[in-house]
Protein backbone atom coordinates (compact mmCIF):
# COMPACT_ATOMS: atom_id res chain seq x y z
CA UNK A 1 0.00 0.00 0.00
CA UNK A 2 2.74 2.17 1.13
CA UNK A 3 4.60 1.92 -2.66
CA UNK A 4 0.98 2.96 -4.06
CA UNK A 5 0.03 5.93 -2.20
CA UNK A 6 3.58 7.60 -2.91
CA UNK A 7 3.56 7.25 -6.21
CA UNK A 8 0.19 8.24 -6.90
CA UNK A 9 0.80 11.57 -4.32
CA UNK A 10 4.05 12.19 -5.81
CA UNK A 11 4.06 11.06 -9.20
CA UNK A 12 0.56 11.09 -10.88
CA UNK A 13 -1.76 13.44 -8.83
CA UNK A 14 0.43 16.42 -9.23
CA UNK A 15 1.23 15.28 -13.04
CA UNK A 16 -2.55 14.17 -14.36
CA UNK A 17 -4.83 14.05 -11.07
CA UNK A 18 -6.87 17.19 -12.11
CA UNK A 19 -7.43 15.84 -15.53
CA UNK A 20 -11.30 14.84 -16.07
CA UNK A 21 -11.08 10.73 -17.07
CA UNK A 22 -12.88 11.74 -20.55
CA UNK A 23 -9.58 13.62 -21.42
CA UNK A 24 -7.06 11.43 -20.50
CA UNK A 25 -5.56 9.58 -23.35
CA UNK A 26 -2.39 7.51 -24.12
CA UNK A 27 -0.69 10.55 -24.91
CA UNK A 28 -1.66 11.80 -21.40
CA UNK A 29 0.62 8.87 -20.11
CA UNK A 30 3.76 9.66 -22.23
CA UNK A 31 3.37 13.23 -21.44
CA UNK A 32 3.82 12.16 -17.47
CA UNK A 33 6.43 9.04 -17.80
CA UNK A 34 9.21 10.60 -20.04
CA UNK A 35 9.65 13.41 -17.35
CA UNK A 36 9.50 11.31 -14.75
CA UNK A 37 12.58 9.26 -16.46
CA UNK A 38 14.50 12.92 -16.81
CA UNK A 39 13.74 15.06 -13.57
CA UNK A 40 15.55 14.79 -10.60
CA UNK A 41 13.52 13.45 -8.18
CA UNK A 42 13.45 14.39 -4.28
CA UNK A 43 12.58 10.84 -2.97
CA UNK A 44 15.17 9.04 -5.26
CA UNK A 45 18.21 10.71 -4.03
CA UNK A 46 17.79 13.75 -6.60
CA UNK A 47 17.98 11.60 -9.47
CA UNK A 48 15.01 11.01 -12.32
CA UNK A 49 13.01 7.68 -11.40
CA UNK A 50 14.30 4.33 -13.37
CA UNK A 51 12.64 2.43 -15.69
CA UNK A 52 10.76 0.00 -13.22
CA UNK A 53 9.77 2.96 -11.10
CA UNK A 54 8.10 4.67 -13.89
CA UNK A 55 6.75 1.08 -15.17
CA UNK A 56 5.39 0.57 -11.66
CA UNK A 57 3.48 4.03 -12.32
CA UNK A 58 1.85 2.87 -15.43
CA UNK A 59 0.98 -0.35 -13.86
CA UNK A 60 -1.24 1.76 -10.97
CA UNK A 61 -2.52 4.28 -13.54
CA UNK A 62 -3.65 0.91 -15.98
CA UNK A 63 -5.07 -0.95 -13.16
CA UNK A 64 -7.30 1.93 -11.66
CA UNK A 65 -7.92 3.07 -15.15
CA UNK A 66 -8.99 -0.60 -15.84
CA UNK A 67 -11.66 -0.85 -13.23
CA UNK A 68 -13.74 2.12 -14.66
CA UNK A 69 -13.97 0.05 -18.22
CA UNK A 70 -16.49 -0.18 -19.44
CA UNK A 71 -19.00 1.68 -16.90
CA UNK A 72 -16.76 5.06 -17.28
CA UNK A 73 -15.01 4.72 -20.23
CA UNK A 74 -15.14 3.04 -23.22
CA UNK A 75 -11.39 1.63 -23.36
CA UNK A 76 -8.08 2.09 -20.89
CA UNK A 77 -6.17 5.18 -22.40
CA UNK A 78 -3.30 3.68 -20.10
CA UNK A 79 -3.26 0.65 -22.75
CA UNK A 80 -2.04 2.63 -26.09
CA UNK A 81 0.59 4.59 -23.66
CA UNK A 82 4.36 3.83 -23.66
CA UNK A 83 5.99 2.95 -20.76
CA UNK A 84 9.17 1.80 -20.01
CA UNK A 85 9.71 -1.81 -21.43
CA UNK A 86 11.37 -4.41 -20.27
CA UNK A 87 14.53 -4.64 -22.06
CA UNK A 88 14.78 -0.78 -21.06
CA UNK A 89 14.47 -1.74 -17.21
CA UNK A 90 16.67 -5.11 -17.72
CA UNK A 91 19.15 -2.98 -19.31
CA UNK A 92 19.35 -0.21 -15.71
CA UNK A 93 19.45 -3.42 -13.62
CA UNK A 94 22.87 -3.62 -11.87
CA UNK A 95 24.88 -6.96 -12.91
CA UNK A 96 26.54 -6.89 -9.54
CA UNK A 97 25.47 -5.22 -6.17
CA UNK A 98 27.34 -2.16 -4.77
CA UNK A 99 27.18 -1.41 -1.28
CA UNK A 100 27.13 2.29 -0.25
CA UNK A 101 29.22 3.14 2.85
CA UNK A 102 27.50 1.98 5.90
CA UNK A 103 27.34 -1.38 4.13
CA UNK A 104 30.85 -1.48 3.29
CA UNK A 105 31.63 -0.56 7.11
CA UNK A 106 29.47 -3.03 8.71
CA UNK A 107 30.89 -5.82 6.20
CA UNK A 108 34.41 -5.03 6.73
CA UNK A 109 33.02 -5.12 10.65
CA UNK A 110 32.00 -8.50 10.07
CA UNK A 111 34.92 -9.75 8.31
CA UNK A 112 38.16 -7.98 9.60
CA UNK A 113 40.52 -9.76 11.95
CA UNK A 114 43.92 -8.41 13.27
CA UNK A 115 46.53 -10.59 12.68
CA UNK A 116 48.46 -8.93 15.26
CA UNK A 117 50.38 -7.60 13.66
CA UNK A 118 51.12 -3.53 13.96
CA UNK A 119 50.59 -2.65 10.08
CA UNK A 120 47.11 -4.56 10.18
CA UNK A 121 45.81 -2.56 13.24
CA UNK A 122 46.58 0.71 11.39
CA UNK A 123 49.13 1.45 13.71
Amino acid sequence: MAGYETKIRLHIEPHIGGARLCDVTDDTFDDLYRPLEAVPCPTNKGKPLGAKAVRHVHNILSGALGAAVPKLIPTNPAAAGHPPTARQIRAQEQKYPTLDDGQTARFLGAVWESCGNRACDGG
